[in-house]
């Protein structure tokens, strides 16, 4: 497996310190873009909705949906 590494031309951070957003060169957003849409292409529409629920789950910081490493 390769790794591919997307540099950010700019970070822009929030008043917090928080970054919040990040400028990259278009040919690079399009090189993630297919990346992503090719790997989700893997996935059944079961296991698609699963991610998008344990995304949804990690953004609102609900901790208790998942399974500590060592209790794999």
């Amino acid at each position: 497996m390769r790794a591919t590494v997307f540099e950010a031309e700019k970070i822009f951070y929030d008043k917090d310190g928080n970054p919040s957003e990040v400028l990259v060169p278009f040919v690079k957003f399009e090189e993630m873009k297919e990346l992503i849409e090719r790997n989700l292409l893997d996935f059944d529409p079961t296991e698609t909705a699963e991610l998008r629920e344990a995304i949804a789950d990690a953004d609102a910081g609900n901790h208790e949906a998942f399974i500590p490493a060592d209790q794999v």
